[in-house]
C-alpha cells in the first residue's frame, strides 16, 4: 500500500514525528512502570 512514488515529504515527516511521539509516550509509562515499584518500596 506505502510506496515511495504516493509518499510526500509533508506526510513522511507527519509518520515519523507521529511515531516518534508514539515510541516516548510508550517509552515513559514503562519507564514509570518500573521506577514506580522500586520508588514506592524505597520511601517505606
Amino acid at each position: 500500500m506505502l510506496t515511495s512514488a504516493n509518499i510526500r515529504p509533508e506526510n513522511l515527516i507527519i509518520v515519523v514525528t507521529k511515531i516518534v511521539i508514539i515510541y516516548t509516550l510508550l517509552k515513559v509509562k514503562a519507564m514509570k512502570k518500573l521506577t514506580n515499584p522500586y520508588n514506592a518500596s524505597k520511601q517505606k
